[in-house]
């Protein structure tokens, strides 16, 4: 599974959007004073973490074998190209959590190019 299709299933699963929506309007919830995309990861990962868990495992990363010196930059690269695709599909527009992702990724390819010089 891509990691878009990650996001389209999280995004379709009705039930899971109606469990989130109703523990966002809970008053622990509300006085967590963080981006409403973040208050739902945090209700996610504590009320529904086993499949949080799974989704991640079916991530499909590259195939790159690890003795190869472009291997890196090759990881790197779809890092940044998944984090980018991810925040510009993203419903909610601008948020700072999901470009911190994308900063990240791209901090991370420079740091796999260093490696291979």
């Amino acid at each position: 599974m891509s990691p878009v299709d990650v996001a389209n299933e999280l995004r379709n699963n009705v039930e899971l959007q109606e469990f989130v929506v109703s523990e966002k309007k809970k008053d622990e919830w509300q006085r967590i004073t963080t981006s409403d995309f973040q208050r739902s990861l945090r209700i996610l990962f504590l009320h529904r973490g086993d499949y949080m868990y799974e989704l991640a495992q079916s991530v499909k990363l590259p195939d790159v074998d690890p003795a190869d010196k472009d291997a890196g930059r090759r990881l790197g690269t779809w890092a940044v190209n998944t984090a980018l695709t991810i925040y510009a599909t993203a419903s909610e527009r601008n948020d700072f959590f999901l470009i911190h992702g994308v900063t990240g990724a791209w901090s991370l390819l420079q740091v796999c190019l260093l490696a291979i010089k």
